[in-house]
């Protein structure tokens, strides 16, 4: 299939499916997108400029559709801006901002579990390890505890709540779940045997 615009024409057979909607080809590392406000357009779009390393303009594409209406129709593609621009800000260290678009994502899906642990690093930058806790427990949970990374930030936080029982728990199951990785025992079930004692 050909696309013309403005006397420009774009072959779209090589493009997958998911961004079929919108044409985009580099010329000077820019983007012609075809449909105005179409939001997997956009947020492909998006994507595409992380990729290119443009992140402002990425970040000024995922914020325009944070601008528009909630659609359930396009409830996967909101997901996906919110948790871009979340962790986009988590990086720049804008937490209030990163906090407010993961509950909006929560709002809509309260089984996201990037959502969660996204909390749980807000949570955790605030010194509010009770709340932090909370949030990894969902996205461990969510994830059917297969996440080592979530998993020890759980035990840690637990660890700082002086809730060792339940630290020492998870660490039995991520020994059962990731045998690979022995410094797991060193680092954190010890961690939790000392605090225990103490």
């Amino acid at each position: 299939e050909i696309i013309q615009k403005d006397k420009v024409s774009v072959s779209t057979n090589s493009l997958s499916a998911s961004i079929k909607p919108y044409v985009c080809f580099s010329v000077r590392q820019e983007c012609i997108l075809l449909l105005q406000d179409y939001i997997p357009a956009l947020l492909g779009m998006s994507i595409a400029l992380m990729a290119e390393n443009s992140t402002n303009k990425a970040r000024n594409m995922l914020k325009r559709i944070v601008k528009l209406p909630y659609s359930q129709q396009y409830s996967e593609e909101f997901e996906k801006t919110f948790l871009l621009l979340s962790e986009s800000y988590i990086q720049r260290e804008k937490f209030d901002l990163a906090q407010e678009l993961c509950k909006r994502c929560l709002d809509y899906n309260k089984a996201c579990f990037r959502a969660w642990k996204m909390m749980g690093e807000i949570m955790e930058h605030d010194s509010m390890p009770k709340k932090a806790a909370e949030c990894y427990k969902n996205a461990w949970e969510l994830q059917k505890m297969t996440s080592p990374t979530v998993g020890s930030k759980l035990v840690l936080n637990y660890m700082k709540r002086q809730h060792h029982i339940e630290a020492i728990d998870v660490c039995a199951t991520m020994f059962e779940q990731f045998p690979e990785y022995p410094e797991m025992k060193e680092e954190l079930f010890k961690k939790c045997i000392q605090s225990l004692r103490s």
